[in-house]
């Protein structure tokens, strides 16, 4: 994906783990180890549509 998406996921999993944190509650996991370390990999070949959106 995106560099602006990976930084929306990686939100939405801070915001779960403050909550869980902070509330205690048991969220669901969001990422796998294998999905951290793709964020970091570097691919020009892949580009995402011009068109894609982002879930909100």
């Amino acid at each position: 994906g995106t560099m602006e998406q990976n930084i929306y996921e990686r939100q939405v999993a801070k915001q779960s783990l403050s909550s869980r944190v902070l509330d205690q509650q048991q969220i669901q996991r969001h990422f796998t180890h294998s999905q951290l370390n793709e964020l970091y990999c570097f691919r020009p070949d892949l580009r995402p549509s011009k068109h894609t959106q982002m879930p909100v």
